[in-house]
Parts: C-alpha cells; sequence; structure tokens
C-alpha cells in the first residue's frame, strides 16, 4: 500500500498513456492485439524508463563534462538492448504461438528503425521525467528549509521574550516590593511637611514602580486609562527635574 501510495501519479500516468495507445488507437485503427503483447512490450518500455531515469541520468550528470562523451555512448547502448530486449520479447512470444511471424515483426531495418524511434520517443519522456522529479524535490527542499528558517526566527523570538521575562523576574526579585513602598511611604510622610514637591514626587515614582511590577499581573491588555496615568507620572517627574 505505501509503494502504491508512493507511485500513485507514475501509475495513473502509464495507464492512460497504455490506454491511449491500445484502445483509442486500435479504435481509430481497429486493430488490437492479444493481452500478453501489449504487456511483455510495455514491461520492456517501463523498465528502459525507470533504468534511463533512476540510474543512467543520475550517474553520468554528475560530472557535466564526462556527461558530454558518455552519456551519447550510454544511449546507443540502451537503445541497442532495447531493441534486443523487444526482439527477445517477441521470439518467445513466436514459440509460445500467441504472435506468428510476419512483415511487420520481421527483424530488419523496418524493425530496427521503428524501435530506434520509439526508444528515442521514451528516452525523451525519461530524461522529462528526471527533470520534473528533480524540480519537486528541489522545491519541497527548499520549502522545508524555509519552513525551518520561519521555526528557528519563531524559537529565537520566544526565546529572546523568556529571556527578558526571566531577566525582569530576576530584577524584580533583588528588590523586596513591600520593603520598597513601605520605605518610600515613610520617606514621604517626613518629607511632605517639608516640601509637598517632593513628596508628590515620590508618590508618583511610587506609583511608576508598583505599575512596572505589577505588570505581568496585568495580563496581554491593559488598560488605557492606566497607561496614561503612568504617562502623566512620568511628564510630572521631568518637570520637576528641569525645575530644579
Amino acid at each position: 500500500m505505501e509503494w502504491l501510495k508512493r507511485n500513485k501519479y507514475d501509475l495513473i500516468a502509464w495507464l492512460g498513456f497504455v490506454f491511449y495507445e491500445t484502445i483509442l488507437v486500435g479504435l481509430l485503427f481497429n486493430q488490437f492485439v492479444n493481452f500478453f503483447i501489449y504487456f511483455a512490450h510495455y514491461a520492456v518500455i517501463i523498465v528502459f524508463f525507470y533504468i534511463h531515469a533512476n540510474y543512467t541520468l543520475p550517474y553520468t550528470l554528475k560530472n557535466k563534462t564526462r556527461a558530454i562523451f558518455l552519456l551519447p555512448a550510454i544511449i546507443i547502448v540502451q537503445i541497442t538492448l532495447y531493441i534486443l530486449a523487444h526482439r527477445l520479447v517477441d521470439i518467445i512470444l513466436f514459440a509460445l504461438e500467441i504472435i506468428k511471424p510476419d512483415a511487420y515483426n520481421k527483424f530488419g531495418s523496418d524493425y530496427i528503425l521503428r524501435n530506434i524511434y520509439r526508444g528515442l520517443y521514451f528516452l525523451g519522456f525519461s530524461t522529462g521525467y528526471y527533470y520534473l522529479r528533480n524540480y519537486f524535490k528541489e522545491r519541497k527542499k527548499t520549502e522545508e528549509l524555509e519552513k525551518q528558517r520561519l521555526n528557528d526566527v519563531i524559537l529565537q523570538q520566544q526565546t529572546e521574550q523568556a529571556l527578558a521575562k526571566a531577566h525582569n523576574a530576576f530584577l524584580k526579585a533583588q528588590i523586596n516590593p513591600h520593603f520598597l513602598f513601605n520605605t518610600l511611604d515613610f520617606v514621604y510622610h517626613h518629607v511632605n511637611e517639608h516640601s509637598p514637591m517632593a513628596g508628590e514626587t515620590i508618590i508618583s515614582l511610587a506609583q511608576m514602580m508598583r505599575y512596572a511590577i505589577d505588570a505581568d499581573k496585568m495580563g496581554e491588555f491593559v488598560e488605557l486609562g492606566d497607561e496614561i496615568v503612568q504617562v502623566e507620572n512620568l511628564i510630572y517627574l521631568y518637570q520637576i527635574r528641569k525645575k530644579q
């Protein structure tokens, strides 16, 4: 089942092609032959097709310079073997009396030229299949690399956010909030009598610090009014500093 799932498009393509060459051509020319003849000769074609796409081209194209000289020689050998394989099939079919020798299947120049044409015809399809398959492999690899890169970016952002939160938590842990605010409250009550401005400054600073410490408890969204109050406190502190 796994093999069928992995090669379903190849199977569909071959079934469609065989249907075209046997049924449609047979209907057009009113010429049908025994099923075993089709099966035997198409088996040779399919083996020839995949040997060229899966072994010949990957091997010869590893070295572009070598391919210029080696590929034509291998193709000549393949075409020769292709012709001999079909001839062997015919001989077996003769022996089984599935077909009878006649002018069409007589081994001669017409037979050889016809099979050379068919061999080159399927070599062209096999070469196109090889490049198309490589294109989809490279595209899939590129998509996977891009997906991995995006995942790495997201992971990096999440890591940076986690580190920032951990850093803030560490800084907050260094200071006891209750001790800090109690101290500011003590200072406020002793300073406010002598300098109301300094007292207001301490109150604004305390509010901003409390807001910063409690920010993690507020969730993803905060009240706009709270943000405005903190902005006003910040502006007030800047104004006090400039006046001084």
